[in-house]
């Protein structure tokens, strides 16, 4: 007995030596959370809605959560003060007030800087994440706008300079931002001496924002960056699926150890390009690797901002079939070091399938030309090499940029038009604007404007066939316009009255096999006073009344069907427009095409 007893000892003690090994090896972890409310809670109560996801969630011993509030008019819940900057802790699923401050600033950098500081001093941890919470706008609006400081924001140079002073030469394990628009490389490029990971959003972010109960699991494990990015952007995604809101989502995780080899890349790729964009086609090069990468965001109008997707533009360039004239040599091996330095540094991307081409990190590039906005890029980029490009590109406006050596003739069933040979070194892309003819023979309501794809960009030869299509959202005729174009998804808007308010729909339309398929992505919702979008795009809903001329439709229990129908028999117009780098057109002659419901018969000018 006392042989067995011994070994029932030890066999004791050698798993109460396991169980105190194992909890040896889980980190102690802080999260802080800098929560600006803004519009986002006073309007929404967003920001109440992902508390109370952290107050339900099991934070175990190892972990504490710490929560900064301001920026809001006005708190929904939990008694946050809206006069007050006030710090919490979530302990045994409540929230409880460590502090409260004078109010500032939640834009300012000494105010980020400060909460820094108290997070990292007071609750010092193996590791510790920083998560930024509101309204995003990109490398050029930053985060973090405060409703009681007129919108003050966080620029990035203001969030490095937080950074830097908060930390005082500590280092976070990650930065995240459940903002829109934040997966940026100038976001990153400002991250990177501060923590080893970014987390961070190249769309329009989701309303309901991250699965803070996922976050807090995965923090408190002993995982590695890899997988800690990855649990947090699958877990976003598949919240996102479980509201029906996955179509445009993407959230990605970047390895910001390994940035200096990225910058190093990106620097030697930008010196390349303004070399090549000296000669014509080398311009021209790149602004069709930058028309076919995939863009994000939108813009008042509800078409898509300045930012895309840095990897798609690398490779794009990398091709060898990419060469400039005047006996200059393309020089495609920096874009493919670009390509595979952003392959090593983006961890993991979780998309959703309207967001399959988005690769982990965008980059501002002004494809809609705007003045003032490249200036204050111009001030704000840190690369000398791309500021080069992008000043080189934009500082001067030409009287003349491009004209129609042929202004339309029809051939082989199609409207055809060629661009002079100065064009190609200021075209920006050719569109198509596909109408109904009016009783007078001229162009009706729109049906289309999109993108022409048929084209010879050595020539300057562009073409459109009519597709004898249609779109209807249930039954109503879209009149749509392309915002977007990238490899395998389009992304399209229309514009109309949605329970009587003008509001712009955005649609997907992707490649299924040898046809297309089209998903709903939702309105459209942009602050006018902040100038950048709001958190969502929220989609059409049964009984939701959509009405586009005199034309009005109830949106069905099921949801919306978008779908391709056969025109009409009748008279139809297309008019080719050419547009340069700084929006401006020069249009073809307007072309009538007569269709008998299943043939073009004839097509005059």
């Amino acid at each position: 007995m006392k042989r067995i007893a011994a070994f029932a000892l030890t066999g004791l003690l050698a798993c109460a030596a396991l169980l105190l090994a194992s909890c040896g090896n889980a980190p102690s972890t802080t999260l802080l959370v800098y929560l600006c409310g803004s519009s986002l809670e006073s309007d929404y109560g967003i920001a109440s809605e992902n508390i109370d996801e952290l107050l339900n969630a099991d934070i175990p011993a190892n972990m504490h959560v710490v929560i900064e509030t301001g920026g809001c008019d006005s708190w929904q819940s939990h008694d946050i003060p809206s006069d007050k900057l006030a710090r919490y802790e979530v302990k045994d699923h409540e929230l409880v007030e460590v502090g409260q401050l004078d109010l500032a600033s939640m834009g300012e950098a000494s105010t980020l800087s400060d909460f820094i500081n108290f997070g990292t001093t007071t609750y010092p941890a193996d590791r510790t994440m920083l998560l930024l919470w509101d309204h995003g706008g990109g490398t050029l609006k930053g985060a973090c706008f405060d409703e009681k400081f007129g919108d003050d924001k966080l620029t990035l140079p203001e969030m490095a300079q937080g950074l830097e002073e908060g930390l005082a030469g500590k280092r976070l394990t990650a930065i995240g931002f459940d903002a829109c628009l934040m997966a940026d490389y100038e976001v990153a490029q400002a991250a990177a001496p501060h923590a080893d990971l970014l987390v961070a959003s190249q769309a329009v972010e989701m309303g309901a924002g991250w699965d803070y109960a996922a976050l807090v699991k995965t923090l408190s494990q002993p995982t590695d960056p890899k997988a800690l990015g990855t649990s947090i952007c699958d877990a976003y995604l598949a919240k996102c699926a479980a509201s029906g809101k996955d179509a445009s989502a993407t959230l990605s995780a970047v390895d910001l150890t390994k940035f200096d080899a990225l910058q190093k890349a990106f620097e030697a790729f930008a010196s390349d390009l303004n070399d090549e964009v000296s000669v014509p086609d080398g311009r021209l090069a790149l602004t069709i690797a930058a028309h076919s990468s995939t863009s994000f965001g939108t813009d008042s109008s509800g078409r898509m901002s300045n930012l895309i997707d840095l990897a798609s533009i690398a490779e794009e360039l990398a091709e060898d079939d990419w060469n400039t004239s005047s006996g200059q040599t393309s020089r495609p091996e920096s874009a493919r070091a670009l390509a595979e330095a952003l392959g090593s540094s983006v961890l993991h991307v979780a998309n959703g399938p309207a967001r399959k081409d988005a690769k982990g990190l965008s980059v501002y590039y002004p494809m809609r030309y705007d003045a003032d906005e490249i200036d204050a890029y111009l001030a704000l980029s840190e690369s000398e090499n791309y500021r080069s490009l992008i000043d080189g590109l934009y500082d001067d406006v030409p009287a003349t940029t491009i004209g129609l050596a042929d202004d339309g003739h029809i051939a082989d069933g199609a409207l055809q038009v060629t661009l002079t040979p100065e064009s190609r070194k200021y075209v920006g892309y050719v569109c198509c604007i596909f109408s109904e003819r009016s009783e007078d023979g001229s162009p009706g309501m729109p049906i289309s404007i999109t993108y022409v794809e048929d084209g010879n960009w050595d020539t300057l030869e562009f073409s459109y066939a009519p597709t004898g299509k249609r779109l209807l959202l249930d039954g109503l005729d879209l009149s749509f316009f392309q915002a977007d174009h990238s490899e395998s998804v389009d992304t399209l808007g229309a514009l109309f009255m949605l329970n009587e308010e003008l509001k712009t729909f955005r649609f997907a339309r992707m490649k299924d096999g040898d046809s297309w398929r089209y998903e709903q992505l939702g309105i459209v919702n942009f602050d006018n006073d902040l100038g950048v979008p709001s958190k969502d795009l929220t989609p059409l809903k049964p009984g939701d009344v959509v009405r586009m001329g005199k034309e009005k439709i109830v949106i069905g229990a099921n949801g919306p069907t978008i779908a391709e129908a056969p025109l009409r028999a009748g008279a139809y117009t297309c008019q080719l427009v050419a547009v340069d780098l700084f929006g401006k057109e020069v249009a073809s002659k307007v072309a009538t095409f007569e269709f008998d419901g299943s043939t073009w018969s004839s097509a005059t000018i």
